[in-house]
């Protein structure tokens, strides 16, 4: 694995994915693409949401695992960043780009 995107479920960020695969850039690589939480927590959701409560620290620790167990990694792109983003979120930006 080569690339890893993540990108938000209600971000339009999984529409990179195409223009990555096709990218001659990329021509030799291999893309996996997550479009599900965010790498910012998300405040208030209702508990029928996947990305609620403890089901984001389920997402966070799988893409961690993915990246810590796949050294082909070269690259990590991050999206669907929140436009307003409160403190705790800004810490848990910089805790994922610390981490990559």
């Amino acid at each position: 694995m080569d690339l890893l995107h993540l990108s938000h479920r209600n971000s339009y960020a999984n529409q990179l994915y195409p223009g990555l695969v096709r990218s001659a850039y990329f021509r030799d690589h291999i893309v996996l693409s997550i479009g599900d939480c965010s790498v910012q927590r998300q405040q208030n959701l209702p508990l029928s949401n996947p990305c609620a409560e403890e089901a984001w620290v389920a997402q966070v620790d799988f893409i961690k695992d993915a990246i810590s167990n796949n050294p082909s990694i070269k690259y990590v792109i991050i999206a669907g960043i929140q436009n307003q983003s409160d403190a705790q979120q800004i810490e848990d930006l910089k805790d994922a780009i610390r981490f990559v």
